[in-house]
């Protein structure tokens, strides 16, 4: 199985958390300043731009994420693939059950300010400020949002459940993105 690894990345952003405050983004601020490791389950949709005459196709994935600070993370995929993806500060592996096939690459080649480098690596919202224009938007279903856009026009968002741990994420391939209803 081939994955955009821009997608892959992107998901690690959907992992912050906090606890009560004003809103997501105090949230995200606080979940940035206190926690030096964090693991949760996570759900990832994926929209790229529908093909003429055909409709758009989210993809969906699912698993477990963790990272301790700085630059130390992994993400174990279960469905609809197994893939894991680990990042040690220096190299970083993608085993692919499928094709039995581990590739190694350097860590900050790869990544560069890409969201799972920056969530792996920032301290506070302002280093997150530099790549992404975040704004809160109001809870839904019991989770709060961070509506953010990426420097390179990406759009995305996340939902973040204080309670659970669980976090879903919403992003699209380059400029085409379904936002959530409020964003």
């Amino acid at each position: 199985m081939k994955i955009s690894f821009h997608f892959i990345v992107s998901v690690a952003l959907c992992f912050v958390v906090g606890v009560a405050h004003a809103d997501s983004l105090d949230s995200l601020a606080q979940f940035l300043k206190s926690t030096r490791s964090w693991r949760a389950d996570f759900v990832q949709v994926v929209t790229a731009p529908a093909k003429e005459g055909r409709p758009l196709r989210p993809k969906t994935s699912s698993g477990v994420f963790a990272f301790i600070r700085p630059n130390v993370f992994r993400f174990d995929y279960s469905k609809p693939y197994v893939q894991n993806i680990v990042a040690d500060g220096q190299l970083l592996w993608l085993f692919d059950t499928d094709l039995n096939q581990v590739t190694v690459r350097n860590q900050a080649q790869t990544l560069g300010s890409t969201p799972a480098a920056l969530i792996a690596s920032a301290q506070d919202i302002a280093s997150l400020s530099k790549e992404f224009a975040l704004k809160a938007a109001p809870s839904d279903e019991g989770l709060d949002w961070v509506v953010g856009c990426w420097a390179r026009a990406w759009p995305c968002g996340w939902r973040l459940n204080r309670v659970n741990r669980t976090a879903a994420f919403c992003g699209g391939h380059r400029a085409s993105a379904k936002p959530p209803s409020h964003a």
